[in-house]
């Protein structure tokens, strides 16, 4: 919990840090939630775990949790606390390490979603909105995303129902007022699965697309049309070279986007 609050792009609600215990993080690969281990009390699951070192608060209609000073986290983050010779060093939490719990729990939930779910159905999933808008921007921190390839995959996946539920919940193509749960239930969203992975720019999940459906690199869909472009719009040149090696289209390039570099 301690790294998860180290990590977190914007304060946890306590039911959203509460959740975490929930899953089983000894096992290999995206943890499985398991709904058994879900405290009744949420804020006493929080306190009991580290009540010394957080605090709970309420900021705006919610309730959620602090370090219960500044330097808590500046401590657990130290590089000091690292150095072997400290009985305490096993307590140094690692940015990198932190930002994996994070995101592996992230996708632990986006993966839990089934066919099943609307909107309903997902107030019993409060970790969930936080999952769907900031997986990637955990993934995306040093070596993270290497850690979770399987995850990262499986949630890519058009065939299962994971991808449309997780743009569902947030897709942030949409205008700001239409980004979450716009309808009951998940549609099938307009772009490919490539589409979303050159927008984000997490190019070895880009390269596993295109090797599972090379037709999907000039697929039309999304506010940028096409993989090329949204990777061009986004600046992620890796990318952009790697849809032009394998036969994207440039003819038609224009559109107002520039270019990163000459195409010849």
């Amino acid at each position: 919990m301690l790294q998860c609050l180290v990590a977190a792009v914007r304060p946890l609600e306590v039911k959203e840090l509460a959740e975490v215990l929930a899953f089983d993080f000894n096992t290999e690969g995206i943890p499985q939630l398991n709904l058994g281990w879900r405290w009744e009390d949420q804020e006493e699951a929080v306190m009991s775990a580290c009540s010394s070192l957080v605090m709970v608060v309420k900021h705006d209609d919610s309730l959620v949790v602090q370090f219960s000073h500044f330097s808590v986290k500046e401590f657990l983050t130290a590089d000091r606390l690292a150095e072997p010779i400290r009985d305490v060093s096993r307590y140094h939490i690692r940015l990198e390490a932190a930002h994996t719990i994070l995101v592996r729990a992230c996708l632990g939930i986006l993966l839990q979603l089934d066919d099943d779910i609307d909107r309903d159905s997902m107030e019993s999933f409060p970790l969930a909105r936080y999952a769907a808008q900031y997986w990637a921007t955990h993934a995306r921190i040093e070596n993270v995303s290497s850690r979770i390839k399987d995850g990262m995959e499986c949630l890519f996946d058009a065939a299962k129902p994971h991808f449309a539920t997780w743009l569902w919940i947030y897709d942030e193509e949409q205008p700001v007022w239409d980004r979450s749960m716009s309808t009951m239930r998940p549609e099938k969203p307009e772009a490919a699965p490539l589409y979303y992975a050159a927008m984000l720019g997490f190019r070895d999940l880009a390269e596993h697309l295109i090797v599972k459906h090379l037709e999907h690199v000039n697929a039309k869909g999304g506010l940028e049309v096409t993989p090329l472009h949204v990777a061009a719009s986004a600046e992620h040149t890796d990318i952009l070279l790697l849809l032009i090696g394998h036969g994207t289209d440039v003819k038609g390039w224009g559109m107002g986007i520039p270019v990163p570099f000459p195409i010849y």
